[in-house]
């Protein structure tokens, strides 16, 4: 099966050791993404919703350059520090329909 390895030109310039994303056969695997400025490694103010809309911004726009959509997204994984900002989290998924985790973790995400 062919594996095919893409980022996105903003993804790219923060010269981090992993692409954006992978394709394998029809499928497309998005490696994890943060609330982060496009093409910055700084996280966007405003806290950890104001950083999940940023997450799925740099999501959509890393899909868009590849010439995807969020639709049909088949599952979002969700992973943070704090267990008490979940309430978003049924937002996301009812937001983009999907079959979407929340992990909560201790210590750095």
């Amino acid at each position: 099966m062919h594996v095919q390895h893409l980022s996105s030109p903003a993804f790219a310039q923060m010269g981090l050791p992993f692409s954006e994303m992978v394709r394998v056969g029809d499928m497309l695997h998005l490696s994890g993404q943060m609330g982060t400025l496009p093409g910055q490694v700084k996280l966007v103010q405003g806290g950890v919703a104001a950083e999940a809309r940023q997450a799925l911004a740099n999501i959509r726009d890393a899909l868009e350059h590849q010439g995807y959509s969020l639709r049909p997204i088949s599952k979002i994984r969700v992973k943070t520090c704090h267990i008490d900002k979940f309430l978003w989290r049924a937002r996301l998924a009812a937001r983009y329909r999907s079959g979407t985790t929340s992990v909560g973790t201790v210590g750095n995400a």
